[in-house]
Order: C-alpha cells, then structure tokens, then sequence
C-alpha cells in the first residue's frame, strides 16, 4: 500500500511537468497571436490566424489546468475516476502523453491496491 502511494506521488511530480510544458506551449501560442495581429493589420486575411491562436492558446492551457488538476487529485487520492478519464485523453498525446496516461491507468485500474487508496 506504502509503495502505491509513492507511486502516486511521483505521477503527480510528473503530471505537474505535464501541466507546465502545457502552459508553456501555451505561452508560444501567444507569441504566434501577436504575430497574426500584426498580419492582421496589414491584411484582412489575417483574422483565420489570430482565430487559430485564440483556439490553441484555449486548448494549451485548458490542458495544463486538466494536468494540474489531475496532479492534485493524485497527491491527495481523491477523484479517481476524473484521473482515469484524464489519463485516457492524454494517452493520445505521443509518446510522453502515452506513456504517463498508460502507467496511470495500470495503477488506478489493474492495481487493487490503489483502488483502497482513493476514497471517492
């Protein structure tokens, strides 16, 4: 039991990185608009651009907040389920996203012993 949750931790260490690689590629997202609001200003055309930010800078760091939350969750054992749909998502992310998702849910689903662990 003492070994799945130190097991737990060191996921939620590496759902943390997660998280703020996440946000930082929504920082170079921003970048990106700037410039599109640049393109903007000298061509109309420019509007698809900052659209295409807007929706990445979004998707970047809603994903960072989902990682942060599913971090915590795991440090503290609560909301199991939330983790296990978290990790299924990220398993499309390749190859970390998959490897971190798949060790995540062969520890919250195969392990019973993890499963006493969460209290939800």
């Amino acid at each position: 039991m003492d070994s799945d949750r130190e097991y737990l931790k060191i996921l939620s260490i590496f759902y943390y990185v997660a998280a703020g690689l996440a946000a930082l590629g929504g920082c170079f997202l921003i970048l990106y608009l700037f410039a599109a609001i640049l393109l903007v200003l000298a061509n109309p055309l420019g509007a698809l651009f900052v659209l295409f930010a807007l929706f990445g800078v979004t998707i970047a760091w809603s994903a960072a907040y989902l990682l942060y939350s599913t971090a915590k969750n795991l440090s503290a054992c609560e909301n199991r389920s939330f983790c296990v749909v978290i990790a299924a998502i990220i398993c499309f992310i390749f190859p970390l996203g998959t490897i971190l998702g798949g060790l995540t849910i062969f520890l919250l689903v195969v392990r019973p012993n993890s499963r006493e662990l969460f209290q939800d």
